[in-house]
């Protein structure tokens, strides 16, 4: 996570896909996110990751993978562990070849 966090820091300002994959990999490796802390890393509103939520939940559905929000408790995803992991890799290669680029 440091080293994501070095990636996402040396962006001005972050895309939805940078967003998206970083939350992704952040709820695949942690197990749970609370979104105002998010918020605070990637200096944006709440209101933006909860927009940005429900574009992850679509994209994550081909995967059969599904976001459960439990208010005041965090985030946490569902499904079966090869998809986790296989979409956990994608999100890893594409904040590692940005943080290239």
């Amino acid at each position: 996570m440091p080293k994501i966090k070095k990636l996402i820091s040396e962006f001005s300002s972050l895309t939805f896909i940078d967003r998206r994959d970083y939350l992704i990999t952040k709820l695949l490796i942690d197990d749970k996110i609370i979104l105002s802390h998010e918020s605070r890393i990637l200096d944006v509103t709440r209101r933006t990751l909860n927009y940005d939520l429900v574009e992850i939940k679509k994209f994550l559905m081909p995967y059969s993978i599904t976001v459960e929000v439990i208010h005041g408790k965090g985030i946490t995803l569902h499904g079966d562990e090869r998809h986790q992991k296989y979409c956990c890799f994608l999100s890893l290669l594409n904040l590692f070849q940005k943080g290239k680029s």
